[in-house]
Parts: structure tokens; sequence; C-alpha cells
């Protein structure tokens, strides 16, 4: 039967950094998620990552060791746990410099469970008709990616609410600069192996979010970055005749509302393109 880890000293790889939203406690928050060396999803949760020193400031796909403790008052998702900030190691990084091939991270990753995005919310489901902490994290296999659908939201600046939390007098730590709102919702439109309608769910993930900054600090348009965005992701990010793409799904705190927090996309193996040709050879012209 399922336990949570009990409170101690955990080596987690790093895979999952969402894009910061304001906290009334932490100024601003980010969800990451991990792997621990058991092969079990670990959720570090809140994080004020942007105000972490620099010793302390771990980078997606490093590995860490931290004192990990019981999640925050009222996190029901059963990965959750909060971390002691002062604990933080940084260790190795396993990144395009250090894993051009992708196979330390496939070695880490592949083996993982693999579900739908329908079974995650069943999963989710059958957590709450038991009265136990909710599955919150998974990996979906998308059978098809359709496209990375754009909307503009209705207010694009922040509130004075979320104003007035990321303005929080802090004495210690670094100062930083005020955090952007991304003016636009992205979403991530596929289709899994049991569902012949497709899902379209956010992209929670800050390298999207970094990728339609970059372009507008460089001089896009606000259109331009979009497009870029589009093109970087539909093109190449979650293109399945070159990459073996996997999503990384997480629940919004206490529903079984399911966001797209990651995404694991190595390029598909030699022997994989080379048998997709062959293949081609013989399908019907």
């Amino acid at each position: 039967m399922w336990q949570r880890r009990n409170p101690g000293s955990y080596r987690v790889f790093i895979t999952v950094m969402t894009y910061p939203a304001p906290s009334g406690k932490n100024n601003e928050i980010v969800c990451t998620a991990g792997i621990g060396e058991d092969g079990r999803w670990i959720r570090i949760y809140p994080v004020d990552y942007r105000y972490l020193d620099a010793q302390r400031k771990y980078a997606k796909w490093q590995w860490i060791q931290a004192d990990l403790g019981e999640p925050s008052n009222g996190d029901q998702r059963r990965e959750s746990h909060k971390i002691n900030i002062d604990t933080i190691k940084l260790e190795d990084i396993w990144n395009s410099q250090s894993d051009k091939d992708w196979e330390l991270r496939r070695g880490l990753i592949d083996p993982m469970p693999v579900h739908t995005y329908l079974q995650l919310r069943q999963m989710w489901e059958e957590d709450q008709k038991a009265d136990r902490p909710r599955t919150s994290l998974g990996v979906v296999e998308p059978t098809e990616i359709l496209d990375l659908t754009v909307e503009k939201r209705d207010e694009p600046d922040w509130s004075d609410a979320d104003l007035a939390k990321l303005s929080q007098l802090r004495i210690f730590g670094p100062q930083v600069e005020q955090l952007r709102k991304l003016p636009v919702i992205f979403r991530v439109k596929f289709r899994c192996k049991d569902s012949e309608k497709p899902h379209e769910i956010m992209i929670e993930d800050w390298e999207t979010g970094v990728l339609f900054w970059n372009c507008r600090w460089k001089g896009d348009s606000e259109e331009v970055a979009i497009a870029k965005v589009r093109e970087k992701y539909v093109g190449d990010v979650l293109n399945l005749t070159m990459r073996d793409v996997r999503l990384f799904m997480g629940t919004i705190m206490a529903k079984n509302t399911w966001l797209v927090i990651g995404v694991f996309a190595p390029p598909k193996r030699k022997k994989q393109v080379d048998m997709g040709r062959q293949q081609s050879l013989f399908d019907p012209a």
C-alpha cells in the first residue's frame, strides 16, 4: 500500500518547474517536482524560487539533496512535501551540455509509469472516494499532438490583490525584478490512445513563459512572440515524428484539474527513425 515518505533528507532529480504565481505568504511561488532515487514522484511545494540564494537555486534537470517534511496545511496531493530551503545542496546537472544524447535522463524517466489523461483523472477520483491523498503527478504519452493553442487573457496585468502579494517587503534574500504576468494562456491540444476527442490542457511550464518573454525582450511584438512559441513547440518540442514526447502533468491544489507542467522530449533514437523510414517504403502511395 502506498505511503508518504517519512521526513528526512532525499535526493531529487528536478524535472518540473512551473511559471511563478503570486502568493500571499511567499510573494510568489513555483511548483517544483522531480523524481526520487526510488523512482517515485516528489512535489516540492511551495518554493519562492526567484528569491533563493545563488548556492541553492537549482535548475531543471539537476539533482539536489534536501530535507523534506510533511506537506503544507491543506495540501492533499500524495506526492507533496515541504522543503527546508536552508538544506538544499546542488549536485549534477543532466542538461543538453552534460547529457547530449539524453541517455542519462532517459535512464531515469523512461521507466516511469505512463498513463493517459483520462486514467490520471480516474486515479484522482478513486483516491478521493477512498479518502486518501490524491494522485496528482503523472506522465502522459500522447499519440497525437494537434496544436499549441493561444488565448489572450481578459486581464493581461496583475490585479491590485496580486500586486500587493508581489510587493511584500523582504528583508532577507536577493531582490529581484517584479514578476511579469503572461498576457496569454498556452494550451497543448493532444490525443491519447483512449480518447477520440482531443484534450486541450493549459501548459504552465516555466520554459514556455521564458521563451515568450525572451522574444518580447528582443523586440518582438506580442503577436510575433506568440508565433515563435507556437513554431518552437509544434515544430520541434512536441513533434512526435522527431521526438519521444511525454507530458508531465500535475493538478491544482485540491481539484481534479490537470495541467501540463513540463515536457520531456528526447530525440528519437536512430533505430526508431530508421524503422520509421523502412515502414514508409511500404505505405500505400
